[in-house]
C-alpha cells in the first residue's frame, strides 16, 4: 500500500518544524536520534545584528521556515507548541510562511525578542523578507 502524497502546503507538519526550531524556545528534549550537524568550520555560530549579511543555519537538518510577518511568526510558534498541524498547514497555504534551504544568504533588517527580520539574498525566494528565530541568522 502506498501513502498518498500531500499537497505542497501540507507537506510539512509541526513535527518537521519542531525538529528544526522549537527546542531553544520551549526547552524541549525531542527525538535525540534526529540528525544534527555542526558548522563546517567547527566554530560556534555568531548571530547577526541589523545590517549584517550572513546565512540562515540550524543545527538540525531540514528545511527552515520563514514567517512573512511578526504575527505569522507568533502563529507558527503557537502551532508548533500545541502540535496543530492543520494550523501550521494553513500558515503555509496562506503564504504566511515560506520554506528556504539551510545556508540561504540573508541580510538582517531588524531584531525583535527571540527573532530576526531578514531579507533573502539569493535563491527561489530572493528579495522576500520574513522573521526567523534569531539563532538561525548567523555569520557565514
Amino acid at each position: 500500500m502506498t501513502t498518498p502524497s500531500r499537497p505542497p502546503h501540507t507537506q510539512f507538519t509541526c513535527q518537521d518544524a519542531l525538529h528544526v526550531m522549537a527546542g531553544p524556545y520551549f526547552g524541549i528534549q525531542y527525538d535525540v536520534d534526529h540528525e544534527q550537524r555542526e558548522r563546517p568550520d567547527g566554530k560556534p555560530p555568531r548571530w547577526l545584528t541589523i545590517g549584517d549579511e550572513g546565512i540562515l543555519w540550524s543545527r538540525r537538518v531540514g528545511p527552515l521556515f520563514v514567517a512573512k510577518t511578526s504575527d505569522a511568526f507568533d502563529a507558527m510558534l503557537d502551532a508548533i507548541q500545541i502540535s496543530d498541524d492543520h494550523g501550521f498547514a494553513q500558515l503555509l497555504a496562506k503564504d504566511d510562511l515560506f520554506v528556504v534551504d539551510q545556508e540561504a544568504p540573508v541580510l538582517a533588517l531588524d531584531r525583535g525578542l527571540l527573532r530576526t527580520h531578514v531579507r533573502i539574498l539569493a535563491g527561489p525566494h530572493e528579495g522576500r523578507a520574513g522573521w526567523v528565530p534569531h539563532e538561525w541568522a548567523i555569520f557565514r
